[in-house]
């Protein structure tokens, strides 16, 4: 499955009733990100992932993973490691999960691509 993610980001559609990602599309186009979206037709993908949608990293690490994607643009801000107070990442974080079942990665340090600033 590695050789459909390429060297751009991917969202990966894991499931028949996932979200087309067009808002990923277009969070990225805003941002002049090279994006692509993956349908992976696979009948275990949803199992593996745990949720209808997967947002790879170029260097293939599952950035975030989440059943929705209407909050594409922060999503994908955060990956990006775009500036974010920690008001708006528990917000965000816990408004996204609490909405979509997502899940984002935790912060390992400051300075990762999920890193927060105070």
């Amino acid at each position: 499955m590695y050789d459909t993610f390429g060297f751009d980001w991917t969202v990966l559609r894991l499931s028949a009733s996932a979200p087309n990602a067009q808002a990923f599309l277009d969070a990225a186009k805003r941002r002049g990100v090279l994006l692509d979206v993956v349908d992976v037709a696979h009948p275990d993908a949803r199992d593996l992932y745990g949720a209808d949608l997967a947002l790879i990293r170029p260097d293939q690490i599952v950035a975030w993973r989440g059943n929705s994607d209407a909050d594409a643009a922060g999503v994908l801000g955060q990956a990006l490691g775009w500036p974010v107070s920690r008001s708006q990442a528990a917000a965000t974080g816990a408004a996204a999960g609490a909405a979509t079942g997502a899940a984002v990665a935790a912060p390992r340090h400051a300075g990762t691509s999920f890193g927060v600033t105070p």
